[in-house]
């Protein structure tokens, strides 16, 4: 066992060259996303990871959201690359396929087979991520998306603030009464922004949302062709971009002058889709916004669409993993040092923010107390349902970003620029 790599004491009478000869020292290569909370519990557990296992190091690197997949990729192709490292479990499909990832060593998880790992975690948080009886991945966050609001932007507008909206519709209302703008007609306040946000997802798990629940879907069952030629999809996705092109409550590149970060969290824009993680980083981003109170912020489930459209409640639900370079010549001393993350579930939960992916956890008495928004969270994971994964998503991404931009720079109307999609997609899944 890992606890495992610190030297057994010898016996008192012992002479010096009857002693134990001293555990290897042992490097650790591990990298995450730079989100700040994940940041701070990844290094100090590296830290307590150190102490129980004085000959493992664990060097521990964080890269910026926007770099993480491409510097990943590349040193994996390689044959080098972290021995550890978090990603987005919409690549997946991606990183199986191309080999880079070692099953779960069971006793880095201090159990002594691959399904007693397994049962260590939700059933539901595994989905996808077994291959012929043995674990490549653990979930570290499963989200879902909620709305997040500001109730003072609400009172201001003689909105009830504790009478969110629920439907898409309704978001329209609101937004429209919530947006601002200066003098000169340049908004200052949106009402509903969600075009900002790192890298090609997340236009596509916002939108995503919005299609199942109107019964279509990117792409089809067997995702070997585009499903987005029909009228229900089409219909879906204008009123999506709708909110930029027409109602003006949303804006691409919303930025506010000596602003950074997420704009919602410092108090700019008045409705925000957003996952669990979002109460710790709002702490993290501006410590004195409560949550509840006329001046603070609140949340409501993912809205859906209004009787006769929807077909299905649904929320987008993804996540990410934590994973084992296949290249990595020290599997079980970095699945350990994850285990030590994972299995740590009140800080997951408390300081980074996350949802916990091991069991038992949902149990605590106190979860409500301390994380009184967690009921609508858990509401909304309820009714995930995943992103596409496919080993091309990024490109289905890429895509999904293009065809809503054509839409944004009146290039082409919704129609056109689907069509476009389809054809691109169906050449990107039959290569």
């Amino acid at each position: 066992m890992l606890q495992a790599c610190a030297p057994a004491a010898a016996p008192a009478d012992s002479q010096a060259g009857d002693m134990p000869a001293a555990e290897p020292s042992i490097s650790l290569t591990f990298w995450t996303h730079n989100y700040e909370p994940v940041v701070a519990f990844a290094q100090r557990k590296a830290e307590e990871f150190k102490e129980i296992n004085p000959n493992v190091e664990v060097e521990y690197s964080s890269v910026t959201t926007a770099d993480l997949d491409s510097r990943l990729f590349t040193t994996l192709a390689a044959g080098t690359g972290p021995d550890g490292f978090n990603n987005g479990g919409w690549n997946y499909a991606q990183l199986s396929a191309n080999n880079w990832l070692a099953p779960v060593s069971p006793e880095g998880f201090g159990v002594g087979s691959d399904q007693e790992a397994m049962d260590l975690f939700i059933d539901s948080s595994l989905n996808g991520l077994v291959q012929d009886g043995k674990l490549y991945a653990v979930p570290f966050e499963w989200n879902a998306l909620s709305l997040y609001y500001n109730r003072a932007h609400f009172i201001e507008a003689d909105l009830d603030p504790d009478s969110p909206p629920q439907t898409w519709e309704e978001v329209t209302e609101f937004a429209l009464k919530l947006t601002k703008s200066d003098d000169v007609g340049n908004i200052t306040q949106p009402g509903f922004q969600q075009s900002y946000g790192p890298g090609t997802e997340w236009p596509l798990k916002r939108l995503h949302g919005m299609l199942v629940q109107a019964g279509v879907d990117y792409l089809d069952e067997t995702h070997t062709s585009c499903a987005l030629d029909n009228q229900d999809a089409i219909d879906a996705i204008e009123y999506y971009t709708d909110w930029t092109v027409n109602h003006q409550v949303s804006l691409q590149g919303f930025e506010v002058p000596g602003v950074s970060g997420n704009p919602f969290r410092a108090g700019y824009v008045s409705m925000d889709l957003s996952g669990p993680y979002n109460p710790a980083a709002i702490k993290r981003a501006n410590p004195d916004w409560g949550f509840k109170g006329d001046d603070g912020w609140d949340v409501a489930p993912f809205p859906q669409w209004s009787e006769g459209i929807l077909k299905q409640k649904a929320s987008p639900l993804w996540r990410w993993g934590l994973f084992v370079n296949s290249a990595s010549e020290h599997p079980a001393e970095t699945w350990a040092y994850i285990h030590t993350m994972v299995e740590d579930w009140r800080a997951v939960r408390d300081d980074v923010g996350y949802l916990p992916s091991v069991k038992g956890w949902m149990d605590d008495p106190e979860n409500t107390k301390d994380t009184p928004w967690l009921t609508v969270q858990l509401q909304d994971l309820d009714v995930g349902v995943p992103v596409p994964l496919i080993p091309k998503y990024q490109e289905l991404a890429k895509e999904n970003l293009e065809m809503l931009e054509r839409v944004y720079d009146s290039v082409q109307t919704v129609s056109e620029s689907v069509a476009e999609f389809c054809q691109k997609v169906d050449a990107i899944l039959a290569s």
